[in-house]
């Protein structure tokens, strides 16, 4: 696997390449990178696919915006990336956030990509708040003072289920925020891609419910649901998920 950089509007990027084949461009999650896809990254490049997988600007390698980014940000910059790394037309993952950022580019941008898959994606946002939820916004307000002192700190990290913001540096807390207020549905009924949504059945940050939500709204779709996985599989159960893909997209690369 062999890492570059390269200049995308003033902003020095970095990206991980490998393989031979049709390209399959990943996205990651908030708070990952590059380095979180190396192990299907490596199965994938010896199965006769040139597998891409860049560092969104502010995560990894990569600058951070300049700007508070939101995923329209977040999908124009893959439209400039795809041009300047010479990529036409190409196969779509995107987990978690990335997730979201590869849905809206696959309704905007339908011509670039072969086929989708949305793995634990960051795309139902107006559910309704659950208990948990109202108790971590209630905690969020009353616990700033006191969030200095780690045992609190884990505490509100644990009810919260998510540390992503409080570990978020500089503009990009602002960044999240505005990602985390975006429905992103309407451009998944908007989606003809073929598509494949690849789930961990017990993923505690995304519900596995949002898979059938989404199987009902994108019209060409499919589902895969891993069982024991949560809502990380690259990390867990990267031969599994790389099986998945590869039975998704051989149709096509043949």
């Amino acid at each position: 696997m062999e890492e570059r950089k390269i200049k995308i509007n003033d902003l020095e990027v970095n990206f991980k390449i490998g393989g031979e084949g049709m390209p399959l461009l990943i996205l990651h999650g908030w708070g990952g990178s590059s380095d979180s896809w190396v192990k299907v990254q490596e199965i994938l490049s010896l199965k006769g696919v040139k597998v891409i997988c860049p560092d969104f600007p502010g995560f990894g390698k990569s600058q951070m915006p300049a700007a508070i980014w939101g995923t329209e940000n977040y999908a124009d910059f893959i439209l400039n990336f795809a041009k300047t790394v010479g990529l036409e037309r190409f196969f779509l993952l995107g987990h978690s956030f990335g997730g979201g950022v590869a849905a809206r580019f696959a309704a905007q941008f339908p011509e670039k990509v072969e086929s989708l898959i949305l793995c634990g994606s960051a795309i139902v946002r107006n559910r309704k708040l659950t208990f948990r939820q109202k108790s971590a916004r209630f905690l969020a307000k009353i616990g700033r003072p006191f969030a200095k002192i780690p045992f609190v700190r884990g505490l509100i990290y644990k009810i919260l289920g998510s540390r992503d913001y409080y570990l978020a540096q500089g503009i990009m807390k602002e960044v999240f925020k505005k990602i985390t207020a975006e429905d992103l549905t309407s451009f998944s009924a908007s989606i003809k891609t073929p598509t494949l949504i690849i789930w961990g059945q017990n993923d505690k940050v995304l519900p596995v419910n949002d898979a059938f939500l989404l199987n009902k709204m994108i019209p060409n779709s499919e589902i895969e649901i891993i069982p024991g996985a949560k809502h990380g599989p690259q990390f867990t159960h990267p031969e599994r998920l790389s099986e998945i893909i590869l039975n998704f997209i051989n149709p096509v690369r043949d």
